[in-house]
């Protein structure tokens, strides 16, 4: 596993060969439920229209909410928020409002009533009978847990002046609980027992295969991961694993992404709702290296062979 700098979204796993062509490469790497996770065509069109709303402000969709009332001095109305990326650190979340005015107005998050604090906020331009994308970053404060957000705190801008509303949002936003949940995670770590099975990735740096890599642990100690579909007969990779408390060590007998001796550490948690939180700790040696970074994954099913 071949790093990139500390300050990349992406990460490389390979085996320590510079020769092109020699080996395979594993690239490493958002809300009410169902869906359980947001579609790559979603997060695609989300963050596409986050792009246009931070720079110059973004019209998304023809169609208006329902409007029981039309209160001259409130001429909007929210959706929900989501997470701009998969990748689990990253604090960036947008709102959807909607202009139900007759003149464009300027829109900015300005607060999240419940929530600690906003950072990176960005004025929109939102047309007249359009939908606008505000873009804003909501670090989670790890020391206290937050409120349900219900309401969001807008300033709008019109050529009449700026005034400040207090806006009820249309769905949930369970988007930010799920964030804090996962970047606050509580100490608990699993058993063995509790790790035992087939894991599936869904949340990682931008490189990551999200919805392709699998883990898979044995209750005897071994352990494979793949993300090419062949995680039950030809995994990219195998060996055996070590689980010490929530310090989890993991010895590559060898395969495609890494050599036979190479080894590196993870510090798994569960999470509230089941999910396994994996922090990449340290690069212990050999060809097969990993820049710190975080994963999630969902368990897919609970294994119950002893495992070759």
């Amino acid at each position: 596993m071949s790093g990139t700098s500390a300050g990349s979204y992406a990460e490389v796993m390979t085996r320590g060969d510079p020769v092109p062509g020699d080996h395979e490469v594993l690239a490493y790497g958002d809300d009410d439920r169902p869906p359980r996770r947001a579609s790559a065509y979603v997060v695609g069109l989300a963050a596409g229209c986050l792009a246009l709303g931070f720079a110059v402000g973004s019209g998304l969709g023809d169609r208006s909410p329902e409007r029981t009332e039309t209160p001259s001095e409130v001429p909007v109305a929210a959706a929900g928020v989501s997470k701009l990326s998969v990748d689990v650190e990253d604090s960036r979340f947008w709102l959807r409002v909607f202009n139900w005015g007759r003149e464009p107005l300027e829109a900015t998050v300005t607060a999240l009533p419940g929530w600690a604090r906003l950072e990176a906020a960005t004025p929109t331009d939102i047309a007249p009978g359009s939908w606008g994308v505000l873009g804003f970053s909501a670090p989670a404060t790890c020391d206290a847990v937050p409120d349900n957000v219900r309401t969001a705190r807008l300033r709008l801008r019109t050529v009449s002046g700026a005034v400040e509303r207090t806006v009820a949002l249309g769905e949930s936003a369970r988007a930010l609980r799920d964030y804090q949940a996962t970047v606050c995670a509580p100490p608990e770590p699993p058993s063995q027992q509790q790790l035992r099975g087939v894991w599936l990735v869904e949340n990682g740096p931008g490189g990551l295969p999200v919805g392709a890599l699998l883990v898979r642990f044995y209750s005897h100690g071994r352990f494979a991961l793949d993300a090419r579909g062949l995680l039950f007969s030809d995994p990219g990779m195998a060996g055996r694993y070590f689980l010490s408390g929530s310090r989890l060590r993991l010895v590559a007998d060898g395969g495609r992404y890494c050599e036979a001796g190479d080894r590196f550490t993870w510090d798994v948690r569960l999470l509230p709702d089941g999910d396994l939180r994996i922090d990449h700790v340290s690069d212990n040696g050999g060809f097969c290296t990993t820049a710190p970074q975080m994963w999630v994954a969902r368990r897919l099913l609970v294994d119950s062979r002893a495992g070759p």
